[in-house]
């Protein structure tokens, strides 16, 4: 049976009887004095045709479930009483954003009646390599937020650079011979670019056997994985990653489901998804992926003054590749799909 070390119990119970006279003579308050704290959320992206800022209260209430206080509007977030700006850092244009409501808001347990974010006006266009400002100023209190962001710029894809991706290796015959055993995802990286989240979307066709003109196009999405913008004296370095035909071939035949009978799959093409961050994200999400150690519990990580959240830029780069015969013969025949329902 496994029992407790005698020193580290003595330890335990000398602590609980302490702590127990503790209580008795000492009583405190565990809400401090009230103070007004703004939580947003922002990432800005240049190819968007507008920006939108979530912003809500932070509360504290040991007097009331904070289950119940979510589902409470007025509680997390603010109405009239609150002005939210987008400022050029160097002209000193000041855009005005307006409360936007989201109609489809999934279900979950913070309210959603109404939900609203706040969103730029029509027609603006945010300039690359340059830094906006946002300000959020609650007009009855005085109480004001600031952060501040560069946008990021896209960057220049090098690969792919073909208007087909060849996965798998035919002989002249159009005999398979083997996969291919490399293929790379790279890019320029652009400026203010922290990071790349590389990802290829295989689009296909579901087709109805009993009326072939009745086609459903869908897509899988196969995340190939992150790169850290690297910099030189000379400049920013290139982003890339490898992978490999058969690398493909096992993705497709692990998350795709057989078709049913009467179905079948036409291949489509392949789209290259290079969605790019900032600084100030990289490290938001670095700071508050899990903990591998003992300690479960991590640190708080905000770029903004007098507030909580995250400010940061954003941004992405499609390229849309077509697969070749060899591929798309493969793909019917292969070990891995070959129960997938393909045809060629």
């Amino acid at each position: 049976m496994f029992s407790l070390p005698r020193v580290a119990f003595f330890s335990a119970a000398l602590m609980l009887i302490i702590s127990f006279f503790v209580s008795c003579e000492t009583d405190f308050e565990v809400n401090d004095e009230w103070k007004e704290i703004g939580v947003v959320y922002c990432l800005l992206d240049k190819e968007d045709s507008f920006q939108y800022v979530r912003l809500q209260k932070a509360y504290l209430n040991t007097n009331t479930n904070a289950y119940q206080l979510a589902q409470l509007n007025d509680s997390i977030y603010y109405t009239q009483e609150v002005k939210v700006q987008l400022i050029h850092e160097r002209l000193k244009d000041t855009i005005n954003l307006e409360p936007y409501s989201i109609e489809n808001k999934a279900d979950g347990v913070f309210s959603s009646t109404p939900y609203f974010v706040y969103r730029t006006p029509p027609g603006l266009q945010l300039q690359k390599n340059n830094i906006y400002i946002l300000r959020v100023k609650n007009t009855e209190t005085g109480y004001e937020l600031t952060a501040s962001a560069p946008v990021i710029e896209q960057g220049n894809v090098t690969d792919p650079t073909a208007k087909t991706t060849s996965l798998a290796y035919c002989s002249s015959l159009g005999e398979f011979r083997n996969y291919i055993k490399r293929r790379e995802m790279t890019i320029n990286s652009g400026r203010g670019v922290k990071f790349y989240d590389m990802s290829i979307l295989f689009h296909y066709g579901v087709i109805d056997s009993n009326n072939i003109t009745d086609t459903t196009w869908e897509s899988i999405e196969w995340e190939i994985g992150k790169m850290v913008s690297l910099s030189s004296t000379k400049g920013s370095l290139p982003a890339q990653l490898t992978y490999s035909g058969e690398d493909f071939f096992r993705f497709i035949g692990r998350q795709m489901k057989p078709q049913p009978a009467g179905k079948a799959i036409v291949p489509g093409f392949l789209e290259y998804l290079y969605m790019a961050g900032g600084q100030d994200i990289f490290d938001y999400i670095n700071v508050n992926r899990p903990s591998n150690g003992i300690v479960q519990k991590n640190p708080e990580y905000t770029n903004v003054t007098n507030g909580l959240g995250i400010f940061s830029s954003r941004t992405d780069i499609r390229r849309r590749v077509g697969l070749d015969g060899c591929t798309i013969d493969r793909l019917a025949v292969d070990p891995f799909t070959s129960h997938l329902g393909f045809v060629r």
